[in-house]
Parts: C-alpha cells; structure tokens; sequence
C-alpha cells in the first residue's frame, strides 16, 4: 500500500514515467498482482505519457475488475478516439469469440436442449445413470466453453505501426499494418528468433468477414499473459 501511495504522489507531481515503473512493479510477473486500481491508474499513467496504445490496454484490463466503472469506461471511450482502431468488442461477449469456444458453448447448450425434450417422453429403459451422465456430460461442455470464454487473451499495438506477418520472420510477406491502439485476441506465440505472436483480428473490407490474423513481433504489442 506504501509503495502504491507513493507511485500516486508522483502521478500528482507530474512524474508519469516514475509513477508507471512503480505500478509495474507493483503488478509483479506475469501480472499476477493485478487489480482494478492498479491498471486504472497505469492507464492514466501512460495517457498522460502520449502513449495511447498502453493507456487503452490498462483501461481496458482494469475493466474486467470494475466492468460497471462509468469514469473508467468513459476514460477508455475518450482514448479509442485518439487512435485509429480496430476495436474489439465489448468485454468477453466480443465478435472474436474463438471458434473453439463457440463450438463448446454451442455443443453443451444443444445437449442441454435434446435432454430437456428427451426427458420430456416416458422412456422407461433410460436408467437414472445414463439420464445423470447425460447431464453431467453437457454440463462438462458447457463450462469447457466458460473456461475458453475467461481465459480469452486481448492485447493492444503499442508502437506507431505495427506490420502483420503471414509467418514468423520479418522476410515473410506482409499482410496489412495496424496503427498504435488497434486492439486484437492472441491466438498463439512463439519464442523462436525472438517472441512473435499470432493474432486475430476485424479490418473492414477484409476477406473471410472482416476477420484477418498473422504474425507480429512481440515488441509491438502489450498483451495479456
């Protein structure tokens, strides 16, 4: 609590870049030690700092800890409209649903949905046991979809521009660029000749509805771990 009061005594006294080593300090490795607090001051931090691409991923992180915070979503609102997007959608219920997720969701919703009618008939052969299983098994698809849905990884370009890959390496062609503050999902990563990640995304006028992906250098981006 020390150390947080004092990173806010340096971001009254004008001190964004002190104020930001701190916090990050604070957050710990791999950002276990987040909170709503903490990522809601880094983003006025790094606001303040010019650096948009940031400001938008701590805003949008620190909403997953105050989602009804209407200064916070305002502050989020107010910084898209310095950058040139795209944008995810609103929190987890977002367009870049991972297909994967979509397929488990929808798997335990139509099972639930063919029990429901099945148990609805007098069928006097189904035991108790095959009825529990059945319920026990759409269930476990169900929440496979709810672990896939909370674990999803967002992530924001922090550098003026940003060049989308279709391989890792910067001799693989190019498939389009993203400017600072373009938000997208992480889809994968790859420690090889440096970090790389693989990312998802919605660019207008792209093919396969809108949705493009490909590989960019980490340095590029800040990411969720």
């Amino acid at each position: 609590m020390e150390q947080f009061n004092q990173a806010n005594l340096f971001y009254d006294a004008a001190e964004y870049g002190k104020s930001t080593q701190l916090l990050m300090h604070l957050r710990g490795l791999d950002g276990k030690n987040d909170n709503g607090a903490l990522l809601y001051n880094l983003g006025l931090n790094h606001y303040r700092l010019g650096e948009w691409g940031k400001s938008l991923y701590f805003f949008r992180r620190a909403m997953k800890f105050y989602p009804q915070n209407k200064d916070l979503a305002f502050n989020y609102e107010f910084v898209k409209k310095k950058v040139d997007g795209p944008f995810l959608g609103p929190l987890s219920w977002s367009y870049q649903l991972a297909p994967d997720l979509l397929f488990w969701m929808l798997t335990g919703l139509t099972f639930f949905l063919l029990l429901g009618t099945l148990l609805k008939r007098k069928i006097s052969w189904m035991s108790s046991v095959i009825k529990s299983a059945l319920i026990l098994y759409s269930l476990l698809l169900f929440f496979q979809g709810a672990q896939l849905l909370l674990h999803e990884r967002s992530g924001v370009v922090t550098v003026p521009v940003a060049k989308v890959y279709s391989a890792v390496g910067r001799d693989n062609v190019v498939l389009f660029e993203l400017k600072e503050g373009s938000e997208f999902i992480v889809q994968d990563e790859l420690k090889l000749y440096g970090d790389w990640v693989r990312l998802s995304l919605k660019v207008e006028g792209s093919a396969k509805g809108g949705e493009q992906s490909g590989w960019v250098k980490a340095t590029d981006l800040i990411y969720d771990p």
